[in-house]
């Protein structure tokens, strides 16, 4: 988890976590300053949550481009007000019926011009409306370009409004107070089990298949990805939704690095990013920039004087690294292989 979309209150999934048990009011969440920070020659640029914050910052960083600060900094304040919001799921039946407020309507009005305009303006494109080489490179590393540069508007207006915290300890204790939420109403889990099949009657799903086993049940839910749902059919499925889906969704790949450092960086934020002096190349991505996330503040991660840290490569690397373990098997089975010679 690099933070959470609904930490805040006030928001309207916070809501949803807190049903299911995910966060309470013992939930300690950690709202970090800066948000973000590039490493430029040794100079900080820096991103904060509180966009008057980034404005001050900014414009005394780079007075030349106080124009496109201004602009960058009001586009920020204009979707502070676009938060997610809750709705029914159609054709499952619910005790409440949950309709999103129609102030959030009007807010979606308020920037439609704006995503369509910034939904088409690239990284590259953008960064190059800025002189300060600094403030250019950290638009640059900013990962994902698909959605335009509208995305990192929307972020950063979700934290401007006082959003995306850290839930201390991460993962593992949001999704254990989910278990326990899930348990106590008399769930049960079946870990390290594997279906197989999804049994399909009368044009119904009534169940799964596990291995030789089946078990029955009043509605099944997948959280397979789209390219993998057909697998859990014999015959796989048709309605128009799905085949629209078929048709938008790619697979998005990502290289996900994690490092165990024997040291203190807390000194550092918690979102840090600096240029490579070398490329990283790795099939057909080239990687200039790296963005990490530095957990040495969280107690659950890091322990004392230790780092724990993560990084992301996004880009399609898979036969990349199907390639390099294939290597690392036949390797293993060739050592394996000589170790046996030698003791005979």
């Amino acid at each position: 988890m690099h933070w959470l979309g609904g930490s805040n209150k006030k928001e309207a999934v916070n809501k949803l976590w807190r049903h299911i048990g995910a966060v309470n009011d013992s939930t300690n969440i950690r709202y970090s300053e800066p948000f973000m920070e590039y490493d430029y020659k040794g100079m900080p640029i820096r991103f904060y949550r509180n966009v008057d914050t980034t404005a001050k910052y900014l414009l005394e960083l780079a007075p030349a481009d106080a124009k496109e600060i201004r602009k960058l900094c009001d586009n920020i304040r204009k979707v502070q007000n676009l938060s997610e919001p809750i709705t029914d799921l159609k054709g499952v039946k619910v005790t409440k019926k949950n309709r999103p407020p129609l102030s959030m309507f009007f807010s979606a009005l308020s920037v439609l011009r704006m995503i369509n305009t910034y939904s088409k303006i690239s990284r590259e494109q953008y960064a190059n409306r800025f002189s300060h080489e600094g403030i250019r490179e950290l638009l640059r590393s900013l990962p994902g370009d698909k959605q335009g540069i509208f995305m990192m508007f929307l972020t950063m207006g979700s934290l401007s409004r006082g959003d995306g915290g850290f839930p201390e300890g991460g993962s593992l204790p949001f999704v254990g107070r989910i278990v326990k939420t899930f348990t106590s109403l008399g769930g049960e889990i079946l870990y390290n089990t594997r279906a197989d099949r999804v049994v399909f009657e009368d044009g119904q799903a009534t169940g799964v298949k596990i291995a030789d086993r089946r078990l029955s049940a009043d509605a099944v839910i997948i959280t397979a990805d789209t390219m993998a749902v057909d697998y859990l059919f014999d015959t796989p499925l048709k309605a128009p939704w799905l085949d629209n889906m078929r048709k938008v969704t790619g697979p998005t790949m990502v290289t996900f690095i994690c490092l165990g450092i024997n040291a203190d960086l807390t000194k550092y934020p918690s979102y840090y990013i600096f240029k490579l002096k070398k490329p990283i190349k790795l099939a057909s991505q080239t990687y200039e920039y790296l963005s990490v996330s530095n957990y040495a503040s969280d107690t659950a991660y890091s322990p004392k004087g230790k780092t724990a840290m993560t990084i992301q490569l996004s880009g399609d690397t898979y036969d990349f690294w199907k390639k390099v373990e294939r290597k690392i098997d036949i390797l293993r089975r060739n050592k394996k292989l000589l170790m046996m010679l030698f003791l005979q």
